[in-house]
């Protein structure tokens, strides 16, 4: 009967090692993921003028540009964003709201 019971208990010590080696896993994993979106914002002292930024981080897909005109948030055209595949992006004078 003892070798019984020392078998349960190791199959149940195993079963918890287990459990927690698979949730130590998770969180590693949904903390390391790939971001992905990220927002930034940037003034704009002349609309009249292309803006040149650039981005905290490295997209792998060209940005998608957004301007506030003090109501709303509308989408610059992705024809007035430029992107180079790197963190600079040129948001043209046309795409923008003067």
């Amino acid at each position: 009967m003892e070798d019984m019971s020392t078998k349960v208990v190791a199959v149940i010590i195993c079963l918890l090692l287990l459990a927690v080696g698979i949730y130590i896993i998770t969180i590693f994993v949904d903390t390391t993921g790939v971001e992905t979106s990220k927002i930034e914002t940037f003034s704009v002292s002349d609309p009249s003028v292309d803006l040149t930024v650039t981005l905290g981080y490295n997209p792998s897909v060209k940005p998608t540009v957004e301007q506030y005109n003090g109501i709303s948030w509308n989408a610059v055209a992705t024809a007035d964003v430029e992107w180079s595949g790197t963190k600079t992006l040129v948001i043209e004078h046309e795409g923008m709201q003067g």
